[in-house]
């Protein structure tokens, strides 16, 4: 699994020893039920050339200690992220 650390772009919260984090799973591993084409909630990217699929559901904070080495940038997909976490509030009420 995949980390995607979510930054501000600010670093206003540098201070802070922890980041929150959305995993991200590699879509090979998914079968069934699981996500297996990309939607609004989980968007589908490639990493060093590996296809996961963004898990916003799955949200928490780790400390930067757990954190391990960056393996890509998803900076040009930050409309889809974004996408995709605005979609756990709206639709929280349904």
């Amino acid at each position: 699994m995949v980390l995607l650390e979510l930054k501000n772009p600010a670093d206003a919260n540098a201070r802070y020893r922890r980041r929150v984090v959305v995993p991200l799973v590699r879509r090979s591993t998914l079968t069934g039920s699981d996500v297996l084409k990309s939607s609004r909630i989980n968007p589908i990217f490639t990493v060093d050339g590996i296809e996961v699929v963004l898990y916003p559901l799955e949200i928490v904070s780790v400390g930067l200690e757990q954190l391990g080495d960056k393996v890509g940038l998803l900076a040009r997909a930050g409309k889809r992220i974004a996408d995709a976490l605005d979609e756990l509030p709206t639709q929280a009420w349904k």
